[in-house]
């Protein structure tokens, strides 16, 4: 693989054989990126993909590294060295400024900051999602490192945290808190009647609350968190919205909302507030470049049952960012790549395209390393506790998935 930090690098010429481009680094063009790797002729086509950072974030297992150290992260932040078959690809470091497609949607440009361009023969867009607060990782390496040690001094200091929504980050993060902690207290605050949302089961809901209130954590349901006043040095007075129960804590991790707020009273952290909204498509570059035509009202991008993008026979897209009645998911976005995968080289071949039909929805939440509920929706649905989730996901976060998706096997 070679690593090209300039594309006037002398050891490849990018512009000299068609480039098959992928735009984020994340699961979805991880998984377009190998198996081509592996198929297509080196010496006709380049496989390039471009990504801010120098190694793939795994998000699955995010929260645990914020809660239990850094002693993990060579398992959560892995480099591109591997990833393709023979070294058959391009890596470039690098954002991802605009792209223009060619004249009769042939072929076209990839525009990085700095003005630099790469042509493409064909463009993948897998730019993933925009979090906020505890999955929101920097785009430089730097401010990685300190976003980690950051949270993980905060939980380490705080001992009552307040989680400001009751989704699959939320319920996580608690029960990662518990395994750590179980003496500290912890209270989610959700603004449904169950936990999580609607898409999934109300015994998956009720499930998912059962085990987490087995340890300890104060679940209320059906209110909201407003405003956050600060009381004494090393406390904050909480009053919910609806109930108006008053909640004293010293850490807020909010997950809901779409602002970041830090305030530091004394020399210890006594009131961290920490919004963490649910994802958004990180999409402003396709509004930039095909314009909003392509975007879905919540910005999500519109594509074909090919997972290529409306109009533009030449450009797929896969992961968070497409308009898909699925939830968001890493294992989905896994098989979107390799379906997109599947497809580039059908199209190379001259033969019909696979539609993409969807995938069953499947949630697996770890109530830290021993615990957890996972849900399959096959039939009528089916729920798998502690001793299932334990070994599908809880004691090692799908660690050894990651790594073989990355070419560490």
């Amino acid at each position: 693989m070679k690593t090209l930090e300039a594309l006037n690098h002398p050891q490849r010429k990018l512009n000299s054989l068609k480039n098959i481009v992928i735009v984020g680094g994340g699961t979805a063009g991880a998984n377009v990126a190998r198996p081509l790797s592996l198929e297509l002729n080196p010496h006709e086509y380049n496989i390039v993909i471009i990504n801010p950072l120098p190694f793939r974030i795994w998000l699955p297992a995010i929260l645990r590294l914020l809660v239990q150290g850094c002693e993990m992260k060579d398992d959560v932040f892995v480099g591109y060295d591997k990833l393709f078959y023979h070294g058959n690809g391009v890596f470039v470091r690098g954002m991802v400024e605009s792209f223009e497609p060619g004249n009769g949607r042939k072929g076209g440009e990839v525009v990085l900051e700095g003005g630099q361009k790469i042509t493409y023969h064909t463009l993948i867009l897998s730019m993933g999602s925009l979090w906020e607060g505890p999955p929101s990782i920097p785009f430089q390496v730097d401010k990685v490192h300190t976003h980690v040690q950051n949270y993980q001094s905060n939980f380490e200091k705080a001992q009552h945290i307040l989680i400001v929504g009751g989704g699959a980050i939320g319920t996580e993060i608690a029960g990662e808190i518990k395994d750590k902690w179980p003496n500290k207290k912890v209270t989610i605050v959700h603004a449904f009647i169950l936990l999580l949302n609607p898409a999934y089961t109300g015994q998956v809901r009720r499930t998912v609350a059962k085990g987490l209130q087995e340890r300890g954590v104060d679940v209320i349901l059906n209110d909201w968190v407003d405003y956050a006043g600060t009381g004494d040095v090393g406390q904050v007075d909480i009053r919910t919205r609806f109930k108006e129960s008053i909640i004293a804590v010293n850490y807020i991790v909010r997950c809901l909302s779409s602002l970041l707020t830090v305030m530091h009273l004394g020399t210890d952290v006594d009131f961290l507030q920490v919004h963490a909204r649910g994802p958004r498509p990180n999409t402003s570059l396709v509004a930039k470049s095909l314009g909003d035509s392509v975007l879905s009202p919540i910005g999500q991008i519109k594509i074909q049952p090919s997972l290529q993008v409306a109009g533009y026979d030449n450009i797929f897209a896969g992961g968070d960012i497409i308009d898909w009645p699925e939830q968001r998911q890493a294992m989905k976005a896994a098989v979107h790549g390799k379906h997109i995968a599947h497809n580039i080289l059908q199209q190379i071949h001259g033969l019909p395209m696979k539609p993409y039909r969807g995938q069953t929805e499947m949630l697996s939440l770890s109530n830290g390393r021993n615990r957890g509920s996972t849900y399959f929706g096959f039939l009528t649905g089916f729920i798998l506790k502690d001793w299932a989730t334990k070994r599908i996901k809880g004691k090692d976060l799908l660690i050894p998935v990651f790594k073989a998706q990355q070419g560490y096997v």
